[in-house]
């Protein structure tokens, strides 16, 4: 399975200074690659900075991610990043979603996954 995550990496209320920013997208980074890493194989990391906010873009391969340990993994980092929910998509052999879903605490307030919101690439 082909999937890429998005996590969002400013914080309502919080510092979204550029350090601020980029410290989170370090340590929400090495929490996917490494969750990714022991399951499957990490691809590519990017952060997108156009649209509204800067986003956290992992790509990554498995045929052994149980979809729901990932879901409990990106719940917690949600958690863990402030963030009301962090969207995943399976993707085609073209980098297309397929389907997605928004994983987090208050991911029912965002409503069903959006595909026109997910972020792919610069």
């Amino acid at each position: 399975m082909k999937f890429a995550i998005n996590v969002r990496l400013h914080v309502s209320g919080g510092d979204n200074s550029a350090s601020a920013v980029f410290a989170r997208s370090v340590i929400a980074h090495l929490a996917i690659a490494g969750f990714i890493s022991s399951r499957g194989s990490y691809n590519d990391r990017q952060v997108y900075r156009g649209g509204q906010e800067p986003t956290l873009i992992v790509k990554g391969y498995s045929r052994k991610v149980d979809m729901f340990e990932l879901e409990n993994f990106l719940f917690e980092l949600a958690i863990a990043m402030q963030q009301a929910c962090i969207a995943v998509a399976e993707l085609d052999a073209n980098d297309k979603p397929i389907n997605g879903q928004l994983i987090g605490p208050n991911a029912a307030a965002w409503g069903a996954f959006n595909p026109d919101y997910f972020v792919l690439a610069n």
